[in-house]
């Protein structure tokens, strides 16, 4: 099964995925695959977003600083090298391809 899950900021996504996460692991399944998470600073202003693989890898996606990429998304700077090396493993296998020529599983919150 593939899951995207894609809605306006703040609505909850990756909420729902945390706790879908943990109750798959409830049922004794294997999951692979991944989801970001907004970081955010002191004063609860974001300052960007870690990649977090389901398997507990983290490492950094974009940031508003610190990160000298010329990748960018709007104001973030995008780490393609922290992104290629926890997510496109993920990405590149069989079963992957397989959930993607044959998912009908689109979730968009609003």
């Amino acid at each position: 099964m593939l899951i995207c899950l894609t809605g306006t900021p703040g609505i909850g996504k990756t909420t729902i995925i945390k706790k879908l996460i943990e109750h798959l692991r409830g049922q004794n399944l294997k999951l692979e695959g991944f989801f970001t998470e907004e970081v955010r600073n002191g004063q609860g202003n974001r300052e960007g977003f870690d990649i977090v693989t389901v398997n507990n890898g983290r490492g950094v996606l974009s940031r508003k600083s610190g990160v000298h990429s010329s990748f960018k998304v709007g104001s973030y700077c995008v780490d393609i090298n922290q992104f290629e090396s926890l997510a496109i493993p993920l990405l590149n296998n069989e079963k992957w391809n397989f959930a993607v020529k044959n998912s009908k599983v689109l979730w968009n919150l609003y």
